[in-house]
């Protein structure tokens, strides 16, 4: 059965974006690429809510990477966008809902295919793991505090117990710490 994970940059205070709503603080190297690389191997499927689809949907299209194995695999791989409020989208593979139905996504965990990645927003994380959706979280902590901005978990409504299962230490000061959600 396909996992669902969830893969997420965070500030050492938890945090996955500053109070500006801002990016600058994400490290990016050969070696974080090149672990994407091989990430995108393993994933048939995007998941994101509507503030973290738009900025992707704004960026890739014309995004101008030397790795074009993570441009082209977040252009052609199928994207699933969860909006109360956007109605349509011109990026390739997409497909728009205005609400998760756990059934619909144990369908899609039984369907023929690679794993499925939830690649951002915190409501659209917390909505996920509190009707115990995500089998994963891998973690990508960047060594920055932030001070303010955007919780991870904040809309969490019940404590969830974690299983570590994998770390990995970059040079560059970051580490991707891989997580097993464990329900109970």
């Amino acid at each position: 059965m396909r996992k669902i994970i969830l893969s997420i940059v965070v500030s050492l205070d938890g945090l996955i974006e500053d109070s500006n709503k801002e990016l600058t603080w994400h490290l990016w190297d050969e070696e974080i690429e090149k672990y994407m690389v091989e990430f995108f191997s393993q994933v048939d499927t995007i998941i994101a809510g509507r503030a973290a689809f738009q900025q992707m949907e704004v960026y890739w299209p014309t995004a101008s990477s030397e790795n074009t194995v993570i441009t082209d695999n977040m252009n052609h791989l199928k994207k699933i966008v969860y909006s109360k409020t956007l109605k349509q989208s011109d990026w390739n593979n997409t497909e728009i809902k205005n609400e998760i139905v756990p059934e619909e996504i144990a369908d899609l965990k039984k369907a023929e295919g690679k794993d499925i990645v939830i690649f951002g927003g915190a409501d659209i994380a917390s909505a996920f793991i509190n009707r115990n959706l995500v089998d994963e979280c891998h973690l990508f902590i960047m060594p920055s505090v932030l001070g303010s901005g955007t919780s991870l978990f904040k809309k969490v409504n019940k404590k969830i117990k974690l299983e570590l299962l994998k770390v990995k230490q970059f040079k560059i000061g970051a580490a991707v710490l891989h997580y097993k959600i464990n329900v109970k």
